[in-house]
């Protein structure tokens, strides 16, 4: 019997091969065992069958014993994963030089000509910084999130190692600094970062940097305007971005009400409904991999067809009063949690007559004002429904379909912008100004991208890296802005001129077992608030200092509440000495920032599956959570679950007032939002098995008061075989 090999030719069966891999792959591992997956493999030998598909065969069997008893098979399999991409890559284990690495994929056509930025010396310098020996400290997960989302191929075939993607992605960040020895230093520095988890990216970064492709914005915010033209230029914006891998939010919110007058009092508007299955067709032709939703549509809780916004995507409604593949946002300022609190109406306009209701966001007392001036008239639409009852209509679709999340707008208006916040974007952390297109190439009007990326809490040696850290990623990011292609003056004009990025956390359940610390204690209050501190402190001295070398963001002076000596927190600091704070507020002052905003904390998904950490400030589902993958399930333990189970809380016993109460320390600091989703689970129900649709709304009502500005996902995390249970009826009792 033969077998065939990668280069084609042919070999007599030898199974000492076999076992000397498996060997290989549990060497110095505890409790796992190499016989275990030979046999767990179940390999049935045939003549003429592929050494790759044994390989792979293995690869699986390894990977199907992760178990909370037996977590190294995750290093197992990880080591088995790797030895078959460098196989495909190098021919051999043995990796060869980066100069070859990127002549052989320059010539293919898969890089950009980086070989225009660098000497040979210059690549043979990095090179030697590359330490290979790191590609085993990936788990299974990492590795095949790696291979599945990052790594380029041909024909399906990988073309590069994971030590070579990071070295090159570092150097396509800082491949236009023109003072060589800085180059370098920035260089080595991102790449041991990066290759440690320390910096988490995003996918557009991962797997664009070093390519001819130059999109990497992750988010992208449009204002759809009212009119035919700014409509038609938000909606055709759309379709450019999504093909530029941006997740779009889409402000609706001025569009007019069903009824309203068109076409010099011609025609009668028809509503909303139809205007978002037009975005929703649109978007969803080029939906994005690996993304639930394209979009989502942010609309105000005072617009004239809320109660119909409010059920779009629920499962009761048929196809034609529903737009299901939208998610949905809906913005409630301070007032409308009064009016509940006082179990008074709310007063619903429509648009047109409206327009400076979100134009005067920026201040609460003046929106408070124009609000109940417009209750007042009598020359508008308006009609007067109960805020107790759109409040519970709302947490019921919020908890049935998962999808429609709360944006608060007051809270969303006491940032670092003097410019309205009326919107986020698809994943709820993002809090940019923007402003509506006439046409599609309108260079005045405004889309806002946000380049993103996380610091992994877990992972850090200590919090004195902090800084450091915060001067590689911003000026990285800084760089993006200028390297990246923009496909409409709209989005390249308010990048330029606003710099937006949205730096955050993640991995911070981990960071928490490491302390040996519970979620809902006084410790991790103190541990949130130190680290949001010190990490704004930094992010802010990081900008600044940017600021005086390359200039402040030219939008600054004119927008920033920082250049008027504005700090987070109301300048009650804790973990950074009052004197340092004054210190950067003087510098601000005087030189400016490179950035009107810095930070946000993004949900991590794909990133955390990379790293082995957990998911931004989310909390696991599970020891060992399955994940589908392109090629196929895969099992993933928490990190330091031997030393740090005791301390980790999953999701389903999260008590999620605690939980929002240590959000909120972050809150404090954070120029954005946090991407923060909801948990509920059988624990929650009440004795008739019903979710009691009032547990939601108290955290909405509490997640207001404590300042948080927008909640993601609602979550119910149901047992093996059970149904997602319905919600109680009644009234909304506060």
């Amino acid at each position: 019997m033969q077998f065939i090999k990668r280069n084609g030719q042919r070999e007599n069966k030898d199974i000492s091969k076999i076992q000397k891999m498996t060997f290989w792959s549990t060497e110095g591992l505890n409790n796992v065992s190499a016989s275990e997956i030979e046999l767990n493999a179940s390999l049935q030998f045939t003549d003429g069958m592929l050494t790759s598909d044994i390989h792979k065969i293995l690869t699986k069997s390894c990977a199907d014993l992760i178990s909370p008893k037996t977590p190294n098979y995750q290093i197992a399999a990880a080591r088995l994963l790797l030895m078959e991409i460098r196989k495909e890559v190098f021919g051999d284990f043995q990796p060869y030089s980066l100069l070859k690495q990127m002549q052989k994929n320059i010539d293919a056509g898969l890089y950009e000509n980086l070989l225009n930025y660098f000497t040979e010396d210059e690549v043979n310098y990095y090179d030697s910084l590359i330490d290979h020996k790191k590609d085993f400290n990936f788990t299974y997960a990492g590795m095949r999130t790696f291979l599945d989302s990052y790594i380029l191929k041909t024909d399906g075939i990988p073309t590069e190692s994971p030590q070579h993607v990071n070295m090159l992605v570092s150097m396509t960040l800082f491949k236009n600094e023109t003072d060589i020895i800085l180059r370098k230093s920035l260089i080595k520095e991102y790449y041991h970062d990066l290759s440690d988890f320390k910096i988490s990216l995003p996918s557009p970064f991962m797997s664009g940097l070093r390519t001819p492709v130059k999109g990497y914005a992750s988010c992208c915010l449009i204002d759809a305007g009212d009119s035919r033209e700014s409509l038609t230029a938000a909606n055709s914006a759309s379709i450019v971005m999504s093909t530029f891998r941006a997740g779009i939010g889409l402000f609706g919110g001025n569009i007019r009400g069903i009824g309203s007058w068109v076409a010099n009092k011609t025609i009668k508007h028809t509503g909303i409904t139809q205007i978002l299955k037009w975005f929703e067709s649109a978007v969803r032709a080029f939906a994005q991999p690996n993304r639930g939703g394209a979009a989502t549509n942010y609309q105000a809780c005072w617009n004239w067809e809320i109660e119909k916004i409010i059920n779009l995507k629920s499962n009761k409604s048929t196809e034609e009063n529903s737009v299901k593949k939208l998610d949905y946002g809906i913005g409630f300022p301070n007032l409308f949690f009064k009016r509940v609190a006082e179990n008074k109406s709310w007063t619903l306009f429509s648009a047109e007559e409206t327009r400076d209701l979100f134009e005067n966001l920026v201040d609460e007392e003046l929106w408070n004002k124009t609000y109940i001036d417009y209750e007042k008239r009598t020359d508008i639409r308006k009609k007067e429904i109960s805020a107790r009852q759109l409040l519970f209509d709302f947490a019921t679709q919020y908890f049935e379909t998962g999808r429609i999340y709360p944006l608060f707008l007051t809270n969303a208006n006491k940032g670092p912008l003097k410019v309205p916040i009326k919107m986020s974007n698809l994943c709820a952390e993002i809090l940019l100004y923007v402003k509506e297109l006439n046409d599609l190439y309108d260079d005045k009007g405004e889309i806002a991208l946000c380049i993103l990326t996380n610091t992994n809490a877990g992972k850090l040696k200590s919090l004195d890296e902090l800084p450091r850290l915060a001067k590689t990623i911003i000026r990285g990011l800084d760089n993006v802005i200028e390297i990246q292609e923009y496909p409409l003056p709209a989005a390249k004009n308010s990048t330029l001129n606003n710099r937006y990025l949205g730096v955050g956390v993640s991995d911070w359940a981990h960071y928490l077992t490491k302390h040996k610390v519970k979620y809902d204690s006084q410790e991790a209050l103190d541990l949130a608030e130190e680290f949001a501190e010190k990490w704004q402190f930094a992010l802010l001295r990081a900008s600044c200092d940017l600021a005086k070398e390359r200039g402040e963001a030219p939008f600054f002076r004119e927008r920033s509440k920082y250049a008027d000596g504005w700090l987070p927190n109301d300048g009650k600091f804790r973990f950074v000495p009052k004197e340092q704070w004054e210190e950067l507020r003087a510098d601000i002052i005087k030189y400016g920032l490179r950035h009107l905003v810095l930070s946000a904390v993004p949900p991590a998904a794909t990133s955390s599956d990379l790293s082995n950490s957990t998911s931004g400030l989310d909390f696991p589902r599970d020891f060992v959570t399955t994940k589908t993958s392109k090629s196929g399930p895969v099992k993933q333990v928490v990190p330091n679950f031997s030393k740090g189970s005791s301390y980790y809380t999953l999701a389903e016993e999260i008590d999620i007032i605690a939980y929002l109460d240590m959000i909120a320390q972050f809150q404090k600091y954070f120029d954005q939002s946090i991407s923060t989703n909801l948990y509920w689970s059988k624990k929650d129900l009440n004795a008739e098995g019903k979710f009691p649709i009032k547990l939601l709304i108290k955290a909405l009502i509490h997640a207001n008061k404590i300042g948080l500005k927008t909640l993601y996902y609602s979550n119910y995390i149901m047992d093996e075989n059970e149904e997602k249970p319905g919600c109680e009826g009644g009234g909304c009792s506060v």
